[in-house]
């Protein structure tokens, strides 16, 4: 390069540097514009519109409940009705289903699909109150029952295969702790409440339509019809000092 083009280029030199920032920045200002019309189409395609849906509540009876829960399911939208049984809840302009809950009644689905406003009444739920449970040598409505009682069903026993009534026990009635025994032939160890002592047994009293036993390990559990579970002092105190560890 010879020295006049040498003068030349740097002559030159700082009118291209703001050419090349002039493109830079132009480039980045392209770039952005690129990406916010993307968003905005992103947005008109998958953005959601949500509306209000308000109702009342009422009991199978008409009168309006207050505190029932409103959710849409499977979100955590949600909301309750006011002393009056009314609610307003705002959703998604795709949701097509309320689902209105409160302790006593039967919990409810309601179709909104192209609805602003709806009316719910809800029925009493199936109680269990009226169930009939073992206690000591007689029989109670659950209702009044005042102890710690536990009762599982023979269905329940036998919706999963196991090898005894102990086995089968495990799991399905709070309270009890079931071990299983490393000797052979041996049952499972139960323990209701988590009662143990070293030096004294700690072995539930079995008792069979009546009858103290002890063990369960020759009854098979598609012959039982329920079992129940004294797991505290005020139910088991009929069977004395040999409930001491819970009575099944």
């Amino acid at each position: 390069m010879t020295q006049n083009q040498n003068c030349r280029w740097l002559a030159h030199k700082p009118m291209l540097t703001k050419l090349l920032i002039v493109i830079k920045l132009m480039s980045v200002m392209l770039f952005a514009s690129v990406i916010t019309a993307r968003a905005a189409a992103d947005d008109g395609a998958w953005g959601i519109v949500a509306r209000t849906v308000t109702g009342t509540v009422n009991s199978s009876t008409g009168e309006p409940l207050s505190g029932v829960s409103v959710q849409v399911p499977g979100t955590l939208t949600a909301t309750t009705t006011d002393a009056n049984g009314n609610f307003s809840i705002v959703v998604a302009d795709n949701a097509t289903v309320l689902r209105f809950t409160f302790v006593g009644m039967a919990s409810q689905d309601v179709d909104i699909v192209g609805k602003t406003t709806v009316t719910v009444t809800l029925s009493r739920a199936e109680s269990s109150l009226d169930d009939v449970i073992v206690v000591g040598y007689g029989t109670q409505r659950r209702a009044l029952v005042t102890g710690a009682v536990s009762s599982v069903n023979g269905k329940t026993l036998n919706e999963l295969p196991a090898l005894s009534v102990s086995q089968a026990l495990q799991g399905r009635a709070p309270g009890i702790q079931v071990t299983n025994n490393g000797s052979p032939g041996t049952e499972p160890i139960v323990r209701i409440r988590g009662i143990s002592s070293i030096s004294f047994a700690s072995d539930p009293l079995y008792v069979v339509d009546g009858f103290p036993t002890g063990d369960l390990a020759t009854i098979d559990t598609r012959d039982i019809e329920s079992v129940d579970v004294l797991k505290d002092a005020s139910a088991a105190a009929i069977y004395g000092s040999r409930a001491s560890s819970g009575v099944i």
